[in-house]
């Protein structure tokens, strides 16, 4: 049921948090580097590391992403 929710007009990003604070850290990352405001500086505003955040497809593995199709 879920896994029809990801669609290419409200996808889906899963933010892994073994590491809550690299986790947080990486997602402040990924929302400042897919919006556009004034002053954006892309040294900083850089995009997050993909081992932490990504497409759920990308992201689950195995048993994860099976669960995801029902």
């Amino acid at each position: 049921m879920f896994f029809h929710t990801h669609t290419g007009d409200a996808p889906w990003t899963v933010v892994k948090s073994d590491d809550k604070k690299r986790a947080r850290l990486n997602c402040i990352r990924h929302f400042l580097s897919h919006l556009d405001y004034p002053g954006k500086d892309p040294r900083v505003a850089h995009a997050a590391d993909p081992l932490i955040v990504g497409d759920p497809t990308a992201m689950l593995t195995g048993e994860e992403r099976d669960t995801l199709r029902f």
